[in-house]
């Protein structure tokens, strides 16, 4: 294997890392170090993400120009500001098509009879 490509792939390497730590650092803070979804309890890092606790995130993101980790970097560079909360990728859909009602509903009884640890 020549030099540039050894360069590259220890490169990207790092780069996962640094995402890795940085999501991890995001996501303990606004779930108070207990990295789950505040819905359904999820605690799968990679089905985690940022919520905007009022909607609109799409729009935000692009009025501050920032997509994936570098929202992650604006949210820290920002002090962590308030309006954001750790969801799973099922609770985020669930809450944009405006379908939390049921979700909850089955959700807990889900929990109520045992059906989901």
């Amino acid at each position: 294997m020549n030099r540039e490509i050894k360069i590259t792939i220890n490169r990207r390497e790092s780069n996962r890392r640094y995402s890795a730590k940085l999501k991890m650092k995001v996501l303990s803070h606004y779930s108070n170090n207990n990295v789950v979804c505040s819905i359904c309890g999820e605690s799968r890092i990679e089905c985690l993400s940022i919520d905007h606790t009022s909607g609109g995130g799409n729009n935000h993101r692009k009025a501050i120009g920032t997509l994936g980790g570098s929202f992650y970097r604006w949210l820290v560079k920002n002090n962590f500001p308030q309006g954001y909360q750790v969801l799973c990728m099922n609770c985020q859909w669930c809450k944009r098509k405006k379908d939390m009602d049921t979700y909850l509903v089955r959700r807990d009884w889900e929990k109520l009879s045992g059906a989901r640890s």
